[in-house]
């Protein structure tokens, strides 16, 4: 009896190739538009397990309202406007209109520290609004908690495009995998099959 073995692979490289590189992609754009607050801290828990001061949630707020457009052209259109009113829909941030300076014109947002708080002030429909967190021990762990929440859950919903996008190129990429996999199983039914005949033919000879 003679067994044959087939090296020739049963699945084409070129879906495998075109998996990879759609998920490459889909890396690349993850890298490139994904905020740098959701990459560093993805929950409450490991944000405060840096250690950061109650403070800084305040500074992270802050860099937030002022970062700018990735691209020139996007630069003039405000994308914080619905984060600056969740804020204040939510009690977070409260109207100043004593201080209407503490915005310089033509920035989004200002942040001032103080000896027991850091506050950032920020403009909303013409009028200053301010929003604070305390130092310790006068520190509320729950505002700390929810301004955490309240800029997160806006960060995650930029670019829904973009996040579409990388949905897609996920699910596809991955759908390959899974057809290369139906493929090997596949190939190695009916290699089972083809050497159960032959097998079975020579048995009976």
């Amino acid at each position: 009896m003679i067994l044959k073995i087939d090296v020739g692979l049963p699945f084409n490289w070129m879906i495998l190739w075109l998996s990879s590189f759609l998920f490459a992609l889909s890396a690349a754009l993850f890298a490139i538009f994904c905020p740098s607050f959701i990459k560093r801290h993805d929950t409450y828990t490991k944000y405060k397990e840096l250690g950061h001061s109650p403070r800084w949630v305040i500074w992270e707020v802050y860099y937030a309202l002022s970062k700018k457009g990735k691209f020139p052209l996007l630069w003039k259109y405000d994308h914080t406007q619905p984060m600056r009113k969740r804020f204040i829909d939510k009690g977070l941030a409260t109207c100043c209109t004593e201080v209407s300076n503490k915005v310089p014109e033509g920035q989004n947002a200002a942040v001032e520290a103080l000896s027991d708080r850091t506050i950032v002030y920020f403009m909303h429909q013409s009028q200053v609004y301010e929003m604070y967190s305390r130092q310790a021990p006068e520190a509320d762990d729950q505002r700390e908690n929810d301004i955490f929440w309240e800029l997160f859950g806006y960060l995650t919903k930029r670019h829904p495009l973009v996040r579409g996008a990388i949905n897609c190129l996920i699910i596809i990429s991955f759908a390959l995998v899974f057809w290369v996999f139906i493929e090997n199983v596949w190939f190695t039914i009916e290699y089972f099959v083809e050497w159960l005949d032959e097998t079975t033919s020579i048995m009976q000879v």
